[in-house]
């Protein structure tokens, strides 16, 4: 389980949870079908999210959030 000091999101990238993903994936390996099912969704809804062509629910950016995705 990743607690609070395991991801640390540079302050360059804006504080909004999409950018911070685009970080991670760009600087390690996390993929979509990873953080999909970290947040409990389908791969295809995580990536058409990524787009911004649907929404996570309240409760799959407040998972994010928790592991300072944001």
């Amino acid at each position: 389980m990743l607690d609070h000091a395991d991801l640390i999101i540079p302050d360059v990238y804006d504080p909004d949870v999409l950018s911070a993903v685009r970080w991670l994936q760009e600087h390690l390996p996390f993929s979509d079908e990873y953080l999909a099912q970290l947040i409990g969704a389908s791969t295809g809804l995580f990536s058409e999210w990524k787009t911004g062509a649907q929404a996570l629910t309240d409760s799959q950016m407040e998972t994010l959030e928790i592991y300072h995705l944001q």
